[in-house]
């Protein structure tokens, strides 16, 4: 849940903060942040974007450390498998997040239809 109200919920209130819905349903909308810890599949969602960036840093780490050692006939061979998972890893975590985004999107605006 950290990740959500330190990357998520800041940047999606963000993107709404300049219209008039938000203006207009601010109250109804912190309310819905605190109501969001309830959603089940935002929260394993969460965990595993969360799951993803730890390894996506640690791939990186691993790159940076093939990419120091003196082991030159294996060095490219390894350098461009880490790469590879690295690309994988971060194509998952972009679905993770659009559909985090999405889930989002979808109940603050049911809990709006809810309250009007």
């Amino acid at each position: 849940m950290d990740d959500i109200n330190l990357v998520i919920i800041p940047r999606y209130r963000q993107s709404i903060q300049g219209s008039l819905t938000y203006r207009r349903y601010a109250k109804n909308f912190d309310e819905f942040i605190r109501q969001l810890s309830l959603s089940s599949f935002v929260n394993k969602e969460s965990a595993m974007a969360s799951t993803s960036i730890k390894t996506i840093v640690e791939l990186c780490n691993n790159f940076a450390r093939v990419w120091t050692s003196n082991d030159e006939s294996t060095k490219m061979e390894r350098l461009k498998e880490i790469y590879k998972q690295a690309i994988e890893r971060i194509e998952l975590l972009r679905h993770q997040m659009l559909s985090i985004s999405n889930v989002l999107k979808d109940e603050y605006f049911n809990c709006l239809a809810r309250r009007i």
